[in-house]
């Protein structure tokens, strides 16, 4: 070969390797992270009713001159997307990339993923019963409560563990009857048979029970194991008090006088209801005023008119809307005053022998006596329209009792005696009544309850001390 030629051969080898050469230096480049792609640590809670949970996260990418690139885990842990257990919680999870020169990162990405079991603490035990969890004390675990043999269940016989790491329910306890204190001022007298018990109450004499009671209070197998008068809002197991007996502070007598059937205010006839329920009312008060107790000022009178009413100017459109053919009646009540002794151990009998009262009842006796003669005579006949209408006899009802001072009620048909309302409770009309939550009363014999103060309030109903008002949790 010439010289000349070997030179131009040689330059335009060197041409073709330098390019080559400097590809080459370039390839030696591993791939490199995508900036953001790499997946922070995670934090995953377990299931409910599990150990484990799935775990999802986006695969970081990588970046390289040479193409394609392949990014692939090296950890050898659960797949992206399967159970990652908290057994074996945390789980370091790594990402090599490679590219097509061979060129490899073997720290990619590096993330962990932990698993946490949300869990109530193993449940406690329970004195005299046992506690069953169907999953230990995992979110989700149910456990079952039961007593031996002669107790019974207190609280929560079920209870689950919450998301919230928390036990449901209240928390339980068995026991057996629970113990059962006199009433106040009171006798309680049980029977046992077995594991049965069955308990009367009674009061001292002089006192009394102001409300209902139970014929008797039972603890037992028959009752599991709880006592007949056992509620939330009684699981102190407080009986009825008994409180004292005070005498009545007036006699009463009411009568009822009903006119014939075809004395009737249709509500249409105004002016002849009104002449109608004139006549009545001229009638009875001429009739009353004749009574010795109100001549003599020893007795208090009033009476109803029912089944008709006066007309009111104004109002005859209305009443002309309303139809009544209910038989005209008066309801008459006589009042008289007593004074008996407010004494210790007052009975029935003390009552009723008394002078104050034979004196006042005597005297209705006799007024109710006289009313009666007084309609056999006729003298309660009135005419409206040139009509007779005369009261008929054999609807004639009058009856007695005993007037009770504020605060106080009768519970029994044939005692005249008044029992105060007990601590807890109020008088409104016959009755009392327990007070509400967020209220009390300390003492007996009241017709309201007290509030407590501002921010607290009572447990349940029947407080009967400001002590019972608790601060308020939010």
């Amino acid at each position: 070969m010439e010289p000349k030629t070997s030179l131009v051969a040689a330059f335009v080898l060197c041409l073709l390797l330098v390019p080559l050469q400097s590809t080459a230096s370039a390839d030696r480049q591993p791939p490199v992270l995508v900036q953001g792609t790499c997946p922070s640590d995670i934090v995953r809670y377990a299931d409910h009713l599990s150990t484990s949970t799935s775990v999802h996260w986006t695969k970081p990418r990588a970046s390289d001159a040479s193409l394609p690139i392949t990014v692939q885990r090296k950890d050898g842990g659960p797949a992206n997307g399967g159970y990652f257990s908290a057994s074996r919680s945390p789980y370091t999870i790594r990402y090599s990339a490679r590219d097509s020169k061979g060129n490899k990162n073997d720290n990619l990405c590096t993330f962990t993923v932990a698993v946490k079991v949300r869990r109530c603490g193993v449940h406690p035990p329970v004195t005299w019963g046992a506690v069953s969890c169907s999953h230990g004390d995992i979110f989700g675990s149910e456990c079952s409560i039961s007593c031996m043999s002669g107790y019974s269940i207190r609280g929560s016989s079920r209870r689950t563990c919450q998301s919230n790491r928390m036990w449901s329910g209240t928390t339980p306890s068995c026991a057996a009857c629970g113990h059962v204190n006199n009433p106040f001022r009171g006798n309680l007298n049980c029977q046992v048979a077995g594991e049965e018990q069955n308990c009367t109450i009674s009061c001292w004499q002089g006192y009394a029970f102001s409300r209902a009671i139970l014929p008797s209070y039972q603890c037992g197998p028959s009752t599991d194991y709880k006592w007949s008068h056992e509620t939330d809002d009684n699981q102190g197991l407080a009986l009825p008090k008994c409180t004292k007996c005070k005498p009545p502070i007036k006699v009463a007598m009411e009568m009822t006088l009903v006119y014939s059937n075809n004395l009737t205010c249709d509500g249409v006839n105004v002016t002849k209801d009104s002449l109608a329920y004139q006549r009545v009312n001229d009638t009875i008060t001429m009739n009353l005023q004749m009574l010795s107790c109100v001549q003599n000022n020893s007795c208090a009178v009033k009476h109803q008119i029912s089944g008709c009413s006066p007309h009111v100017p104004g109002d005859h459109a209305r009443r002309r809307r309303r139809r009544s053919l209910e038989a005209v009646h008066i309801t008459i009540r006589l009042e008289r005053d007593v004074d008996i002794p407010d004494q210790q151990n007052l009975t029935n009998e003390e009552v009723v022998n008394q002078h104050s009262f034979i004196e006042a009842t005597d005297e209705l006796r006799n007024s109710a006596g006289h009313l009666i003669n007084q309609s056999r005579l006729g003298q309660f006949a009135i005419n409206v329209d040139s009509q007779v209408y005369d009261v008929d006899l054999g609807k004639t009802k009058s009856y007695g009792m005993p007037v009770c001072p504020p605060g106080t009620v009768r519970m029994e048909a044939e005692d005249v005696r008044c029992v105060p309302c007990e601590s807890g409770w109020y008088n409104y009309l016959e009755d009392c009544y327990p007070c509400p939550r967020g209220m009390y009363q300390s003492l007996e014999g009241s017709t309201y309850c007290q509030a407590c103060p501002r921010g607290r309030t009572t447990t349940g109903p029947r407080a009967s001390e400001e002590a019972d008002c608790k601060v308020i949790v939010q």
